[in-house]
């Protein structure tokens, strides 16, 4: 049985992967996790997350994939208890050090080894099992081939591997230019992405004009470090077949809009593959193109010229819809309460996300605004007001809905 492993920067972003059809999410708290930046999870939220998993028959696996400087090994067993006693199903975990002390002092937990470990073959596979590792999270760098030639030679090794989301320009996230340019340590969690900052280059000489690199840049400069997005959505069975049993999304840090959507449509995909159907790929690519993206690319799963991973040309990302609002109660099938994310006035069209196996949105029109018991014509977005809206038709299904606009299509770059 495969797996559809969604992020959880929080306890509410955990909700919504579940409710868009994820079987497992992994998260972590700041202590020890390589994503701080908007981490809102701390050991109470941690829990209230992991029993509402089990309630459903889902699992949370934590992240400990930090790589510890000046280590206070006492001090972290003691944290440890704390965490291990809220009943993770694993633990995602990168230094061999930290594997060592959770080996030791906590033997009946499940380790799964992070992406960050650059497992590229089957021999480093084969020792990490001989470590305790039940599963690994195989670098993203490697092609299908790869893959099944490592499961073939290490079946009894559970295969994780990355299939949508942001790419980091360096190996397996292995990039030191963050540190270097500004302090923050990307393995302490701490990254501020200088890949994706504009560059411009001064050639001083060329040792080899055989093998020179011209970059072409006009006044603005280039992105030359910038990466495309990873979409493998069209390879689900490929990598089933090669070996993979979980399918990972990337994106802790964004918005739950971003959570439920792609959820959704690797959900319905994989549900589709499992009924030996084909998936409404069309459908589905509009779905993740609603999404926050700078193009997708399918990576390295096939032989790709390393400039065609890059989005020289720009840095910001596109998307055709805009994340407006978050329906946090259902009052009635067509009224509702909502938490603006920008601007909503009477009148607008919008376009509801809701679970369930609809690849589309929900067509329909604001027909009235109340806050705090007056009825107004708009409301902005940024501040934390709740909003009743009434809309124009009745619905079957609210919970969980994301409130969408169409975004000006002239300014998207097409996918």
């Amino acid at each position: 049985m495969v797996e559809l492993l969604s992020p959880a920067g929080n306890l509410e972003k955990l909700k919504y992967a579940f409710a868009y059809g994820a079987d497992a999410v992994y998260a972590g708290i700041p202590d020890y996790s390589l994503r701080v930046k908007e981490n809102k999870f701390d050991l109470l939220s941690l829990k209230k997350g992991i029993n509402y998993a089990h309630d459903i028959d889902k699992k949370v696996y934590l992240t400990i994939n930090f790589f510890p400087r000046y280590f206070d090994e006492n001090a972290f067993i003691k944290r440890m208890e704390e965490i291990h006693a809220l009943g993770a199903d694993a633990y995602i975990v990168s230094d061999p050090g930290i594997i060592d002390i959770i080996r030791d002092n906590f033997k009946d937990a499940e380790l799964h080894l992070s992406v960050q470990a650059n497992t590229t073959n089957a021999y480093a596979v084969k020792f990490w099992y001989k470590q305790g590792i039940k599963r690994v999270i195989l670098a993203r760098e490697l092609s299908i081939e790869e893959i099944r030639s490592i499961h073939k030679k290490v079946p009894q090794m559970e295969l994780e591997f990355f299939v949508h989301g942001s790419l980091c320009m360096a190996y397996s996230g292995r990039c030191f230019l963050s540190a270097y340019l500004s302090g923050r340590n990307p393995f302490q969690g701490i990254c501020n992405q200088p890949c994706r900052w504009k560059y411009k280059l001064k050639l001083i000489e060329v040792q080899d004009e055989d093998n020179e690199i011209i970059v072409e840049e006009d006044d603005k400069g280039s992105y030359l470090l910038s990466s495309k997005d990873l979409c493998l959505i069209k390879r689900l069975k490929e990598l089933k077949d090669a070996g993979i049993i979980s399918f990972k999304i990337e994106g802790r840090n964004k918005s739950e809009f971003y959570v439920a959507a792609v959820t959704k449509a690797y959900r319905i995909a994989l549900d589709y593959l499992k009924e030996g159907k084909e998936p409404p790929y069309d459908e589905l690519m509009k779905l993740l193109r609603a999404t926050s993206n700078r193009k997708f690319i399918e990576s390295y799963v096939d032989k790709i010229k390393p400039s065609e991973l890059q989005t020289w040309n720009y840095t910001t990302s596109q998307q055709t819809h805009q994340y407006v609002g978050k329906i946090t109660k259902v009052i009635s099938s067509n009224k509702i309460k909502v938490l603006p994310k920008n601007k909503l006035k009477t009148g607008d069209d919008v376009e509801i996300l809701v679970p369930g196996k609809n690849p589309g949105f929900l067509p329909a029109k604001i027909r009235k605004i109340t806050y705090q018991g007056k009825e107004v014509e708009s409301v902005s977005g940024g501040v934390n007001h709740f909003v009743e809206i009434d809309l124009d038709r009745n619905f079957d299904i609210l919970e969980f809905g994301i409130i969408l606009k169409i975004k000006n299509k002239n300014k998207e770059h097409k996918t």
